[in-house]
């Protein structure tokens, strides 16, 4: 799998990566390493990826089936991870406590700025606006062209 994502991910300067890899280790916050742990950390590098993780607070709970761990990773190339946010609580890393429904729990993590997020959202509504004005012009000229073959038609068979 790790492969893949190597094959996939190079040469993109936009890079998100996030999973449920169970894999441990010290750069996400686990207290020991595993195999895994390691390639996926050396991939991240390789990549030039950011690990988004913080704290040492595990994303997998257990629910009493197995010990709590944080297994749940998640890395950024630079032009994601926006450092500059990084001292911004409201654009950090956050295991939410609201009840997941699994044995992981939800993590947010916002990359942009309110005004980013705001200036995105305009962007998507004109985009939307300009989707429905082209539809309605499409279905316009549709029915005009259905007029006219009828009006045409009607007036040939005079």
């Amino acid at each position: 799998m790790l492969q893949r994502i190597e094959v996939v991910a190079s040469g993109h300067s936009r890079v998100l990566l996030l999973g449920d890899f169970n894999a441990w280790h010290a750069a996400w916050g686990s207290h020991r390493a595993n195999t895994k742990g390691e390639e996926l950390f050396q991939l991240a590098t390789e990549l030039g990826l950011e690990t988004l993780n913080l704290g040492r607070e595990a994303t997998f709970v257990g629910n009493g089936v197995a010990r709590p761990s944080i297994v749940d990773v998640a890395f950024a190339s630079e032009a994601i991870s926006r450092s500059d946010l990084v001292g911004d609580p409201d654009h950090q890393w956050r295991l939410l406590s609201r009840y997941s429904y699994s044995d992981h729990r939800y993590v947010r993590r916002l990359p942009f700025s309110e005004e980013e997020l705001e200036r995105r959202r305009i962007h998507l509504q004109e985009g939307e606006r300009r989707r429905r004005h082209a539809e309605a012009d499409r279905r316009r000229a549709t029915n005009e062209d259905q007029q006219a073959a009828l009006t045409e038609a009607a007036t040939s068979s005079r």
